[in-house]
C-alpha cells in the first residue's frame, strides 16, 4: 500500500495492516469515490497505480535534485464527462520545485481506469 511505503522507509507487516485500516476508515466516512470531482493537492484515489509513485519510478533521477520531490498537483474524476475512461480519473503530479517555481510546463499527467 503506497500510504505505508509513503510515511515508513522500510514498511513491516503491522505497518502495512495499519494504513490497510486507516485505508478502511477513510473509505467508511467519505466513501470509497469521494463525492468531489476536482481536487487540487491532497492524496490520489489509488484504482491501479499510485500516481506519484509513477512518477517517482519513471524518473527516479530527479529525487536527487532540490526540490525532487514528486506530489500531487490536481485530480480529476471524469465521470460522464469522458465516458471512454469508464470511470476514469486523471491526475496530474509535479516536482516540488517545480511547482514553487511556477515551471507547469514539467507536470506529468496520469490516467487511471477501474
Amino acid at each position: 500500500m503506497s500510504f505505508a511505503e509513503d510515511h515508513w522507509p522500510d514498511p513491516d507487516e503491522d505497518q502495512y495492516a495499519l494504513a490497510e485500516e486507516l485505508d478502511d476508515a477513510w473509505s467508511r466516512t467519505g466513501g470509497w469515490r469521494p463525492p468531489w470531482d476536482l481536487q487540487f493537492g491532497g492524496h490520489p484515489i489509488v484504482l491501479q497505480n499510485d500516481p506519484v509513485h509513477w512518477a517517482r519510478d519513471s524518473s527516479p533521477d530527479a529525487e536527487d535534485a532540490p526540490g525532487g520531490e514528486w506530489m500531487l498537483l490536481a485530480t480529476w474524476r471524469c465521470g460522464a464527462d469522458v465516458p471512454e475512461l469508464d470511470a476514469g480519473i486523471i491526475h496530474w503530479v509535479i516536482r516540488r520545485g517545480d511547482l514553487a517555481a511556477l515551471r507547469f510546463d514539467r507536470v506529468h499527467g496520469y490516467v487511471d481506469i477501474c
